[in-house]
């Protein structure tokens, strides 16, 4: 399994090599852009693993309640109670997840902390309330993962060659979380950047929830 990771790895490096030569982008940023690339493995998150394998995808947009799943997200929910923060906002993720935005929002409301606010500001931009969304993106401040986010989503972008012309506007490891939220309202109307867009919110939660999650371990 780790074999067929690393060939797809070096298969993809080749490709974000040659791709953001094109875009002029520096040096130093397509290498972040190669150490960024992110990998979701599902079983490495513990009690969550069983709901993660079942996640539906992280599309733009509210979305529904994924049913059958409510007591398994509850029974981890209170499992993670008293471990802090992070462990709140990994709950908060889940719901949002599965499609459960009350929930998600309830938790989120409650954590004083850039993490927080982040899953917030997600949770508002898929209701959508995309002012709102901007309002607590702007309470998360300059959120440790935003460097690490704008190298895996020029990686991304290789995979997307309509996304050319958006993702060279990152600049150099600068993430603006306001950009993406216009660009999901944009889509809400299926436009060309649909498909971008949709992996991009997933690969977001993805590394968010990675982050919190270890965040969690420490």
């Amino acid at each position: 399994m780790r074999g067929a990771f690393t060939a797809k790895l070096e298969r993809k490096t080749i490709k974000v090599r040659k791709h953001w030569d094109k875009v002029y982008l520096s040096p130093r940023f397509i290498q972040h852009a190669l150490a960024m690339m992110f990998h979701f493995d599902f079983s490495q998150y513990g009690p969550a693993a069983a709901l993660l394998e079942q996640a539906p995808s992280m599309a733009p947009g509210p979305g529904n309640p994924i049913p059958g799943v409510k007591p398994q997200l509850e029974q981890l929910e209170r499992r993670w109670v008293g471990l802090g923060a992070e462990a709140a906002c990994c709950s908060a993720g889940l719901w949002l997840r599965f499609g459960y935005l009350d929930r998600s929002h309830t938790l989120s409301q409650s954590i004083d902390s850039s993490d927080g606010s982040y899953w917030h500001g997600i949770m508002h931009r898929h209701e959508p309330d995309y002012g709102n969304a901007k309002y607590w993106f702007r309470q998360v401040g300059r959120h440790p993962l935003y460097p690490e986010l704008a190298g895996a989503a020029a990686g991304l972008a290789t995979d997307y060659p309509e996304a050319e012309s958006w993702i060279s506007e990152v600049g150099d490891g600068v993430w603006d979380p306001f950009r993406l939220v216009d660009l999901c309202e944009a889509e809400e109307r299926p436009g060309g950047l649909r498909r971008f867009c949709e992996a991009l919110v997933q690969l977001e939660w993805e590394m968010l929830f990675d982050y919190c999650y270890q965040a969690m371990q420490d």
